[in-house]
């Protein structure tokens, strides 16, 4: 299968994020799969660059700045680091690429207009990996409900009794 995974960091990275989605990688292209990485780069000088990482072909994508920076600017980075992404995957020698499916990791969750230009275009499923859910959401996802499994992890409990 042809993948799409889309992620805001990666190796050289060396966070817990960039391990997992390198180990990931790693094991889709172990299996077989033709994987393409794309990744919001900020200060990139291009528009893209295509770099190979151990079988994944990496496409660094010139996008907003989103770390170590102020709330407003990093808020107003990650709303538009999506759209920016796109618009320079268009420009880029994979503007015609389909795959046949699209993954992508949370944090971030502004991916997502990403994810699904890229799903409309190539007609797949998507998969999204949440990383982080904290028990408030997951009740409003209806992941699970406010039984016992809730309460344990509720901070609040010990209120509550």
């Amino acid at each position: 299968m042809r993948l799409a995974l889309i992620a805001d960091t990666f190796p050289p990275l060396r966070t817990s994020g960039a391990v997992q989605l390198r180990d990931l990688s790693r094991e889709f292209v172990r299996q077989g799969h033709a994987l393409t990485v794309l990744l919001p780069t900020p200060g990139l000088e291009t528009l893209w660059r295509i770099d190979d990482y151990e079988g994944a072909e990496v496409l660094r994508l010139r996008a907003p700045q989103t770390k170590d920076i102020g709330y407003v600017r990093r808020t107003l980075g990650e709303g538009w680091m999506p759209f920016a992404m796109l618009r320079n995957l268009r420009a880029s020698p994979l503007s015609a690429q389909r795959w046949d499916g699209v993954v992508w990791y949370s944090p971030s969750i502004f991916h997502g207009p990403l994810a699904g230009a890229l799903k409309k275009s190539s007609q797949c499923k998507g998969y999204l990996i949440v990383r982080d859910i904290f028990p408030e959401w997951a009740v409003d996802m209806q992941l699970m409900p406010r039984g016992i499994p809730y309460r344990k992890v509720d901070p609040e409990f010990k209120t509550k009794i």
